[in-house]
């Protein structure tokens, strides 16, 4: 492999984008939903995948959101997030069905 296709491999790699299954909501009757973590901003941030194959954003803040899950009879999610960027992870709830993506706690 030369040095030209080394560096281009390097590149693609390195802007390669993840998400992540966080949760699925497993509340009876619910209609099929998914908490997926996606770092396609640059940061861990937290979108609900749904039914009708919309993916909602839910969180845009400054730390990647470590992990999330559903609370079970709500449309809430409980969050691992190290807020302030002081290593501690502190968990927050957050409500699912706000107008607008959660920018801090």
């Amino acid at each position: 492999m030369d040095t030209t296709s080394r560096h281009d491999l390097v590149r693609a790699l390195l802007s390669a984008r993840m998400t992540v299954l966080a949760d699925l909501d497993r509340e009876a009757g619910a209609p099929e939903r998914l908490l997926v973590r996606t770092d396609a901003t640059g940061s861990f941030q937290l979108s609900e995948l749904r039914a009708d194959g919309t993916l909602v954003t839910l969180t845009e803040l400054p730390e990647p959101v470590a992990s999330a899950h559903y609370v079970p009879g709500k449309r809430r999610a409980v969050i691992e997030v190290d807020a302030g960027g002081n290593e501690r992870i502190q968990l927050f709830g957050l409500e699912l069905d706000r107008s607008a993506p959660v920018r801090s706690f």
